[in-house]
């Protein structure tokens, strides 16, 4: 009861607040603030980056005409700038290069909003996520990463998931989904822990505990996951071969839960709905 009222003080507090700056631990922002129908490739908004957005399947990443939105249980809004990004059909990616590349040890979050969009028969699989890489080297994937319908997180060979499943559609429509991820980069062999929390309340005083994750992969080597590179990946297979589309929006990287559950650096104003 205590939490809950700590909770729904602090998004009343927020809700008062009309202009929020950026925070300064935000590391990296993209809210895919693009006209309607553009291809990704060559496109340049948020801040964090060091490169354009590119795509070895320029045409069919595009965003989106409406943003992604995100409520949580106290009924305060994630802020969104602009549209969203629209992936999708048999394999289609966009990725991009970070200014700095994430390598210093510690704690890191990141956020995102993500949901699918596609109707499946049996036979077929489809998967969305975003993924965090080293060059060409894949250090992290989030979201729906496998035929698995839950989404969850993969890191080589291993995976966790929740119990959220990615293929549950409420009304005849996949809901959005607000993704959290806590991430190490450490120096030991067999010390990292990375933890998924999906649809959390915002704001730093409610930053959920450790033990409240959705997903959990315990003990692997966090001395090799430094990352250089963001890419959002739609991967779909079976027998016939399914066209899986999918949503993502709002990503964050930062070093604190408040960096990434709080408005983006030109949001003015924290609603609720």
């Amino acid at each position: 009861m205590y939490k809950q009222l700590v909770g729904f003080c602090a998004a009343l507090m927020m809700a008062a607040v009309f202009s929020l700056p950026a925070r300064g631990d935000l590391l990296v922002y993209e809210g895919f603030d693009y006209p309607h129908g553009t291809r990704l490739y060559g496109l340049e908004g948020g801040f964090g980056w060091g490169a354009a957005w590119a795509s070895s399947n320029d045409g069919v990443v595009a965003a989106n005409a409406a943003a992604l939105s995100y409520t949580d249980a106290f009924g305060v809004s994630l802020p969104v700038e602009g549209l969203g990004l629209s992936i999708g059909r048999t394999y289609r990616s966009g990725e991009r290069y970070l200014e700095n590349p994430i390598e210093e040890p510690g704690v890191y979050w990141i956020s995102f909003l993500i949901k699918p969009s596609y109707t499946l028969v049996e036979g077929q699989t489809s998967t969305i996520f975003v993924e965090l890489r080293s060059g060409t080297t894949v250090r992290m994937q989030i979201g729906k990463v496998s035929a698995n319908p839950y989404y969850g997180l993969r890191v080589g060979s291993t995976a966790a998931y929740s119990e959220v499943d990615g293929e549950e559609k409420i009304e005849d429509v996949f809901p959005t989904q607000f993704l959290v991820v806590r991430y190490e980069i450490g120096t030991s062999t067999d010390d990292g822990q990375i933890h998924l929390f999906i649809n959390p309340n915002l704001g730093p005083a409610n930053r959920p505990a450790l033990e409240e994750a959705d997903a959990v992969l315990p003990n692997f080597d966090s001395t090799r996951m430094a990352f250089n590179q963001v890419k959002v990946t739609v991967i779909s297979g079976g027998s016939p071969t399914s066209v899986g589309r999918g949503y993502v929006d709002e990503l964050r990287i930062g070093q604190s839960y408040a960096d990434v559950t709080v408005p983006g650096p030109a949001a003015t104003m924290l609603l609720i709905k």
